[in-house]
């Protein structure tokens, strides 16, 4: 159900629901609380979609780094950035990371198994809501995958 949800809680509840993850491989989660940032989104949704984030983040991610989550407020969206130190995506990657069925090259850095939603089901839901999804990446240099969703 589309209503007003506060993303800093949000995000608060989920690095709280990865926090042992991220723990077992000594990987810091980071998030600077921010002023109160309201978007119109399903609670559910938003939820599911930052735990695969934070997930995915994690398990790409070497042991002993950091996982910084961003909220960015915009004139009419809000931007939920999750940026890792992991390896990083391919031009090729990029192109079809939100793509059905995408398998892209970066391999989990523990050997964890792939679970919840596949980006292609975050961007359905996403775009759902009336917002979109994207990510920018360099090799070598990390990912940072955002979702952008309308705001109050």
């Amino acid at each position: 159900m589309i209503a007003s949800v506060n993303l800093a809680s949000a995000v608060t509840k989920a690095i709280s629901r990865a926090a042992n993850t991220a723990g077992r491989k000594h990987i810091q989660l980071d998030f600077k609380e921010s002023p109160l940032m309201e978007a119109q989104a399903d609670a559910s949704h938003v939820g599911q979609i930052l735990d695969n984030y934070l997930s995915n983040a994690i398990k790409y991610s070497p042991p002993e780094t950091t996982v910084t989550v961003l909220l960015v407020g915009e004139a009419d969206q809000v931007r939920v950035l999750v940026k890792d130190q992991g390896p990083g995506l391919t031009a090729e990657d990029l192109d079809r990371a939100f793509g059905d069925y995408a398998r892209l090259s970066s391999q989990p850095t523990a050997g964890e198994p792939s679970m919840g939603l596949d980006l292609s089901q975050v961007k359905r839901l996403i775009e759902g809501m009336g917002g979109n999804v994207g990510v920018e990446s360099v090799p070598g240099h990390g990912a940072t995958f955002w979702v952008a969703l309308p705001r109050n």
